[in-house]
């Protein structure tokens, strides 16, 4: 009871010292804009989380690596929280999740010279083909069709390859998130000037995705972070600074 006693203080003590202590670190991956070393200010979703905690005088700290090894480094505890990950059934059950930090949408994109028939289910669109990013979820119904082929589907390991492959009539089809998708295209390294302006979104999503943070389950100071990154979400949310933030994201800063 002694040494549990003491655990739990020395959890609190370095939690109200956060201010001055060494940082948190959180485990993150690379989806520009989102979350990337590359970006301004580590990107918009770590953009939030960073001013969210430090609104609650917590200093965080980012280390970049693959998403599967973020996700293994915050279930054994070696970080105690990661940024940032869409909701799994499959995994959420191993991870506290917070509040939504953010919400998406998947479109269609598709050549403005190709558009889509109007659609409800993905068996409207069996005809055409589709491109797609191994590793990515989608849906559950997207990757039941194509593995069963009864939605033709060439699958690449990069969004960029896949829009190329749009873009030059190989494909059809691509889901890929909008703001993503809206910053690549713009990117002078990987497209033409005229990239942007030959797709097109199709205008009902794929799929809207809501986005949480991951914290380990059971971790000594779990409960605290949470709370203190709620605390800081809702803070930036109600002055206006997350609208400005997203605002900016529109714009290109990131």
């Amino acid at each position: 009871m002694l040494r549990k006693a003491l655990v739990v203080l020395l959890a609190s003590i370095l939690l109200c010292g956060f201010a001055v202590a060494e940082p948190v670190r959180v485990a993150t991956s690379e989806y520009e804009p989102w979350v990337s070393e590359k970006s301004k200010y580590g990107g918009f979703v770590n953009r939030v989380v960073k001013e969210a905690f430090a609104r609650q005088g917590v200093d965080i700290v980012f280390e970049y690596m693959p998403a599967n090894r973020a996700a293994a480094m915050v279930l054994k505890g070696v970080y105690p929280v990661s940024s940032y990950w869409f909701s799994n059934p499959e995994y959420d059950k191993d991870y506290v999740l917070s509040q939504v930090v953010l919400r998406q949408r998947e479109l269609l994109l598709h050549l403005k010279s190709r558009p889509l028939p109007k659609w409800h289910t993905l068996g409207d669109l069996a005809h055409l083909k589709f491109g797609a990013t191994i590793g990515y979820t989608y849906t559950a119904e997207f990757w039941a069709m194509a593995n069963a082929g009864s939605l033709k589907t060439v699958v690449s390991y990069a969004d960029e390859t896949s829009l190329k492959r749009l873009l030059s009539g190989d494909i059809d089809v691509f889901p890929m998130e909008e703001v993503a998708a809206r910053r690549l295209l713009t990117n002078p390294t990987l497209f033409g000037p005229d990239a942007k302006d030959r797709l097109a979104y199709g205008g009902k999503p794929l799929k809207e995705s809501e986005g949480y943070l991951r914290f380990t389950k059971g971790g000594p100071l779990t409960d605290e972070l949470v709370a203190k990154f709620h605390a800081g979400l809702a803070e930036i949310r109600n002055d206006g600074s997350y609208a400005r933030f997203y605002a900016e994201l529109l714009q290109g800063i990131y």
